[in-house]
């Protein structure tokens, strides 16, 4: 079930909409979400599950995942109750991704799958991203090679 953009919250930062970018949540990550406020007794008006990407790890990028306040710049989706906001750099990599909450015998947590992701490392916890492809409708040229300088001829 696709993410519903929504207005703004009521706090004072006022993430915006993206209707051209979006990720995917499912109804479990939607509702452990709501589980994992309230435990933390987090005002829903105030604060939202973050999902991010930052460089590192042994692939490239680490996936950031938390409770936070929203910031000016975010971008905010809501989905059964649960809001989520995303900073516009890692939205563009996370872009057609889902989050999901899994339950396994080794543990529970959330998960993203990516159809941009091309390698994650052994661990799982570092991921490398494909490089978007340029549109054939707006071809980019190709970078010349560099000019190599001949000495004068004597």
């Amino acid at each position: 079930m696709e993410i519903q953009n929504s207005a703004a919250p009521q706090s004072s930062a006022v993430p915006q909409t993206s209707p051209a970018l979006s990720i995917r949540v499912t109804d479990e990550a939607a509702k452990w979400i709501g589980i994992f406020m309230t435990e933390q007794k987090l005002n829903p008006a105030d604060y939202a599950f973050r999902v991010g990407v930052k460089a590192g790890g042994c692939s490239g990028h680490e996936y950031v995942m938390r409770m936070d306040k929203p910031k000016p710049a975010d971008v905010f989706f809501e989905h059964k109750g649960a809001r989520v906001v995303v900073d516009p750099k890692s939205l563009e990599l996370l872009n057609g991704s889902s989050l999901h909450f899994i339950l396994k015998y080794q543990g529970a947590g959330f998960t993203i799958l990516s159809p941009k992701v091309v390698s994650s490392c052994g661990c799982g916890s570092s991921v490398m991203f494909k490089k978007d492809e340029p549109s054939s409708a707006s071809p980019i040229p190709p970078t010349p090679p560099p000019a190599v300088s001949q000495p004068p001829v004597s």
